[in-house]
């Protein structure tokens, strides 16, 4: 393999090595050359790792060389969910949304990987504040999630939490609250749905309890320099300023900006 001359067209190539350039497939009277060339690919890729490879390349932030990965993978087997989903993640890194959304509406229903593709949907429609299709989406990934043999509730306590937050930066307390709930019944160790749950509380005033649920997050995390933070703000609320004060002291000494 020889590389080429500049360092940007290296780093574009490193990883495009597949066996549709090392090998030459013999194509046989009954396919295409298409065909073959898919055939080979499906071969001898090794689909699994090249896709870890692929996040990793994408977490260190080489995406170029993560999106050739993923397309060599999709050209051998445009059926590869998993393939097509950290495609559309990666895309969203980039902040295409349109590019995103398309190759999640590509996962189709019943794919292991359409509730995650449905939920990232949902995520982006609500950045953009397109409440009815966010909404939508969530409730097509929480369907789908249900169809399927799982036994950890902490990912449907996670698309509840996800879907309350969109409620929550419009205003909508009472929907907010009920998602949240539901987050807590569902996964009753879910740190993050109880400081939540306990945020929108504050914000409706109901200070006793937004209290009790950031006592319950911070039980489960004592390492949550947020839920130290709205504690703080709701005992000042009370004019408990002995304790707020030492809350808000725990929450700089766990982060410090």
């Amino acid at each position: 393999f020889i590389y080429p001359r500049t360092k940007e067209r290296r780093e574009e190539e490193r990883w495009k090595i597949s066996p549709i350039y090392v090998y030459k497939p013999r194509q046989v009277p009954s396919e295409t050359a298409e065909e073959t060339r898919r055939r080979y690919l499906r071969r001898f890729w090794p689909t699994t790792a090249a896709i870890a490879r692929a996040a990793q390349l994408a977490e260190v932030g080489r995406p170029k060389e993560a999106e050739i990965v993923l397309r060599q993978i999709l050209q051998g087997s445009p059926s590869n969910h998993s393939a097509r989903y950290q495609l559309g993640l990666l895309m969203e890194g980039r902040e295409d949304w349109d590019g995103a959304k398309a190759e999640y509406a590509k996962i189709p229903l019943g794919a292991p990987e359409y509730w995650q593709a449905m939920s990232q949907s949902a995520m982006i429609e609500m950045s953009l504040e397109n409440v009815e299709a966010a909404d939508r989406a969530f409730k097509d990934a929480i369907a789908a999630f249900l169809k399927l043999p799982r036994q950890d509730p902490r990912p449907l306590a996670t698309l509840y939490v996800r879907w309350a937050i969109g409620d929550l930066e419009r205003q909508a307390w009472e929907s907010a609250e009920q998602k949240l709930r539901q987050a807590t019944v569902l996964d009753p160790n879910f740190s993050v749905a109880f400081r939540e749950l306990g945020l929108v509380q504050l914000n409706v005033s109901k200070l006793a309890e937004s209290r009790s649920s950031l006592q319950k997050a911070l039980e489960l995390d004592r390492e949550d320099s947020l839920s130290h933070f709205y504690l703080a703000s709701v005992l000042a609320r009370l004019e408990e300023w002995e304790s707020a004060r030492a809350e808000f002291v725990e929450t700089l000494k766990i982060d410090p900006e």
